[in-house]
């Protein structure tokens, strides 16, 4: 509105003083005198008064209505402009809702994958020879070099239970991966092995009733090592005996 009233500031003063000048002829009896001296009736200068009047108003109405259509297209554009800003953000919101965080395993799944760990069938196995340390009188003064100073050739270790594991097939296994020496005899006929060295400590190197011996957990078998099966959380030692056994039970 404040806008309209500067831009017709003029028009609205002009209208003011044409009012001056009618009422001023009215009051003096209602003619006009002009420049060429020619008198005209107030009625003549009412009737111009109001078509100068109408062409302003006029104008002003046309100027109003191009304001008020201006703001109500200014209106609409913001109106737009606000629904076109709301639809982004929520397509901005929608697609931020999509990218989701990395879910962490559940403890569910943790706990199945530990269960199956502990479902798979281990055993221990170790090689001993250290009754040859309190019997080294008796070795063979050539195999002084290869006793161990602890006299273990292997530390307990864990190994997975394979199909048809026999306590023979395991330290088999075990030699092979820990590179230690393994010399035995197989007799296909009745599936059994002798073992005669490891770690290259033969049977008779420490007497004639030296040799190596196996117990599972703590009992020492009375079959070949290739005839025992092995089973979950068995405990497999191999030991030197120096005295048939006497000397490791």
């Amino acid at each position: 509105m404040k806008t309209w009233l500067k831009k017709n500031a003029a028009k609205l003063a002009g209208i003011v003083l044409i009012s001056v000048v009618l009422i001023a002829a009215y009051l003096s009896g209602g003619k006009l005198e002009n420049k060429d001296g020619n008198t005209s009736s107030y009625r003549t200068t009412s009737e111009t008064f109001s078509d100068v009047v109408s062409n302003i108003v006029g104008e002003a109405d046309s100027d109003t209505d191009t304001i008020l259509n201006t703001s109500e297209n200014t209106k609409a554009t913001d109106t737009k402009q606000d629904e076109t800003d709301k639809h982004t953000e929520t397509e901005s919101e929608s697609s931020l809702s999509v990218v989701e965080k990395p879910s962490e395993p559940s403890s569910e799944i943790n706990k199945e994958t530990e269960s199956d760990t502990r479902k798979v069938p281990y055993c221990t196995v170790s090689i001993s020879c250290n009754t040859i340390l309190s019997n080294m009188d008796r070795l063979d003064k050539s195999k002084k070099s290869v006793i161990p100073n602890d006299g273990m050739v292997l530390n307990e270790i864990r190994v997975d239970i394979q199909e048809n594991d026999t306590v023979f097939s395991i330290l088999k296994r075990v030699c092979r991966e820990n590179n230690i020496h393994l010399e035995a005899s197989y007799t296909p006929v009745y599936n059994t092995a002798y073992i005669e060295g490891i770690g290259n400590i033969y049977e008779f190197d420490c007497g004639s009733l030296s040799g190596w011996m196996y117990s599972v957990n703590g009992v020492f078998a009375d079959c070949s090592s290739s005839e025992y099966p092995v089973n979950d959380k068995d405990v497999i030692k191999w030991v030197y005996t120096c005295d048939l056994g006497r000397d490791v039970k």
